[in-house]
């Protein structure tokens, strides 16, 4: 049984179905008109779509009206943004070329004794790679109800090692087959863009990029490998040694925007365009919340995953915001400055400004990450 659940999540994950897709009500749903029609190909599914047309799953159930967004077939006719070039899939090679529509996600990445782990935004996966070549997926909805609450009252910890933090802790507190076989932790949780490429049809395989610029081949059977002779596509600037990353989520609105942080779990609501007020929800305020499903006029958005339990649920976010005006981007956040409390202070945004947090609960956005009036 536990080889069978491991193997679930594996390729869930692979496949990239999603269970967190918002549907329209019955009844309040319209197919868009106005989107192009693309025809459904062998080993297509809704994840794969979305990424070749730059748009999200929940985007393109909610303009299909799909009543299962797991569930579409060859030959089927979807309705795809416009204007919008499918981008290219990895070579079916033994050293694959990154495409020009290569993708990236914000993701942060822990190096341990005997492999490491990796967190992908976009999905909230956790990725565990073993050096003997073995490769395990915990998809968000697996680990994301767990305790992460062992207890290492008495553990000595070798020099130089130690223990991860939020969901890579959590995925190694509850599973014992990860922690026996991964080892002490070494070093800290470090925040990066990953760089991805589809799976060819029929393949199966996806390449990942890590923080040094190393790339890694994933299979379906479960195993991992290093790719040579690949350089991905350039990110972010590397921040300096005194600067802090991590991984985060930024989705724009119509009178401000929502930044998500992998390092605290927070959900910070920004209202305003240069400047304005600032609301914080920890993860432990919203986690628990509902999300309801909208129908959202035509070039708006309705947010999903954790932007979607504040904006729906925590009165006043979503007249203060309105409605989104793409879907959520996965970036790299640079932290520059903390408080004497150690609160974060001033932080990126993904077009390369910064934002200060000044006094009380305004902020104010600045080209170089410099402390304003704090």
């Amino acid at each position: 049984m536990k080889r069978i659940l491991r193997w679930v999540m594996i390729l869930s994950c692979v496949t990239g179905l999603s269970a967190f897709v918002a549907l329209p009500a019955a009844g309040q749903c319209g197919v868009r008109s106005d989107w192009e029609l693309y025809t459904v190909a062998p080993g297509d599914n809704l994840f794969r779509i979305a990424l070749r047309f730059n748009t999200t799953t929940t985007a393109l159930a909610q303009a299909n009206c799909l009543a299962n967004a797991n569930l579409i077939f060859a030959g089927q006719q979807l309705r795809v943004p416009p204007g919008q070039v499918p981008s290219a899939t990895a070579t079916p090679a033994n050293v694959p070329e990154w495409p020009n529509g290569s993708f990236f996600v914000g993701a942060t990445y822990q190096q341990f004794e005997h492999g490491f782990m990796t967190w992908r935004a976009d999905t909230g996966a956790i990725w565990v790679f073993f050096e003997n070549g073995r490769v395990m997926s915990f998809p968000l909805q697996s680990y994301g109800g767990l305790s992460g609450g062992r207890r290492y009252e008495g553990v000595t910890f070798p020099s130089g090692r130690g223990l991860p933090s939020n969901g890579f802790k959590t995925v190694y507190d509850n599973f014992a087959e990860v922690r026996e076989m991964l080892g002490w932790a070494i070093g800290g949780e470090q925040g990066y863009d990953m760089a991805l490429t589809l799976p060819s049809f029929g393949s199966g395989h996806f390449t990942m990029s890590l923080p040094d610029g190393q790339v890694r081949s994933i299979t379906p059977e479960g195993t991992w490998g290093l790719v040579t002779g690949v350089t991905p596509p350039a990110a972010t600037p590397t921040p300096s040694p005194t600067q802090r990353t991590t991984g985060a989520t930024f989705q724009p609105f119509e009178h401000g925007f929502m930044v998500w942080r992998a390092d605290s779990g927070e959900i910070s609501v920004y209202v305003g365009e240069d400047s304005g007020e600032l609301s914080v929800y920890p993860a432990a305020q919203y986690g628990a919340l509902p999300t309801r499903a909208f129908q959202y006029p035509e070039g708006r958005w309705a947010p999903e995953f954790g932007f979607g339990r504040v904006w729906t649920s925590i009165p006043g976010v979503r007249e203060r915001l309105g409605w989104a005006l793409s879907g959520e981007r996965g970036y790299t956040m640079i932290q520059v400055a903390f408080d004497s409390s150690g609160r974060l202070t001033s932080f990126s945004l993904p077009d390369g400004r910064f934002l200060t947090q000044r006094s009380g609960t305004s902020w104010l956005i600045t080209p170089d990450g410099v402390l304003v009036n704090p």
